[in-house]
């Protein structure tokens, strides 16, 4: 009987181990945005944790899927104007 409660047990402790979220939020992508307008060179990862990003890919799907490109896509339109 012991062997099933602890087999029971492992997805509740797979399921406390499970890293945070990452930022995906509208917010998160918002400061991100304000972030490539400003003067400077930060990189991409540098504005990736900055907005609160785990990792510049996280950074990147999230970026292309609320805006429509990607952040140095962004950049460059703004930069352009």
């Amino acid at each position: 009987m012991p062997a099933c409660r602890s087999a029971a047990s492992k997805p509740a402790s797979a399921k406390a181990s499970a890293p945070p979220r990452t930022a995906t939020s509208p917010a998160s992508v918002s400061s991100a945005q304000t972030l490539l307008h400003q003067p400077g060179k930060r990189t991409i990862s540098q504005i990736a944790r900055e907005a609160g990003f785990a990792t510049e890919a996280t950074f990147h799907a999230a970026f292309r899927r609320t805006t429509g490109v990607t952040p140095a896509g962004y950049r460059k339109q703004k930069n352009d104007l």
